[in-house]
């Protein structure tokens, strides 16, 4: 039996995902920048200083304050207009979002849903945008999209990534397949992956086991974050103090 206390954090949880999922329901049309959007795995070194520059600093990545503006969604915002699939500034947007308790943080105009509505459009092979998609739709409360969106990340995985299966595992460890987030982790520790938290995890709810070849595993490849993979809670940057 809940008291009326649970009962009452369990309403206020219900209508906090209906509000997010009423915010979030309607996209506009695609915001004009002007030059056409570009794929953010092709973009030059040049044309991202160019937008991140003035939009991306530090500050609006760490979610401390806006850099064009007052407002950290609106310069969010700008960069994910030039590169839709910038998976740090849609990575950023979810933080924002999660922080703010809105699928439509403030100074944003459009909804988190919209930016990831858009990326999958404009670049429907990348499983990163995929991936983040699904990270997105847990902290939603939406698992069974989130399971097909992993499935489509799984699907893409780069073959020695491991910051990308840590963080596939712990999507699918929050969707709640066990199993597959115990293969994932095996993947993320046999390429180096040093963070322990998603083997913690895995051995809170008694599913977590060594990979069957770990006493004889071969020399680890680097740990080193890929450009481009998403950024696991355990190695997002510290708040402000």
């Amino acid at each position: 039996m809940f008291d009326r206390h649970e009962a009452k954090a369990g309403l206020a949880l219900v209508m906090l995902i209906a509000s997010m999922s009423a915010q979030g329901a309607s996209c506009g049309p695609t915001p004009s920048a002007g030059p056409p959007p570009i794929d953010y795995r092709k973009a030059t070194p040049e044309s991202l200083r160019t937008v991140e520059k003035f939009h991306f600093t530090p500050n609006v990545e760490t979610l401390r304050k806006g850099e064009s503006s007052t407002s950290i969604g609106r310069d969010l915002e700008f960069v994910l207009t030039y590169f839709p699939n910038h998976p740090r500034a849609l990575n950023a947007m979810m933080r924002l979002a999660k922080r703010e308790k809105s699928a439509r943080p403030g100074g944003a105009a459009e909804g988190v849903d919209c930016w990831f509505e858009r990326a999958i459009d404009f670049q429907p092979d990348d499983g990163t945008v995929r991936l983040l998609h699904a990270l997105w739709l847990v902290q939603r409360n939406d698992k069974s999209a989130a399971m097909q969106e992993l499935e489509v990340a799984r699907a893409s995985a780069p073959p020695a990534n491991a910051n990308y299966f840590y963080n596939l595992g712990l999507a699918y460890l929050e969707a709640g397949d066990a199993d597959r987030a115990l293969e994932a982790a095996h993947r993320a520790y046999a390429l180096g992956y040093p963070l322990p938290g998603l083997r913690d995890g895995l051995k809170k709810i008694g599913k977590w086991k060594p990979a069957p070849d770990e006493a004889g595993a071969s020399p680890k490849t680097s740990t080193e974050r890929v450009e481009g993979s998403p950024v696991s809670p355990e190695t997002a940057p510290p708040p402000p103090k």
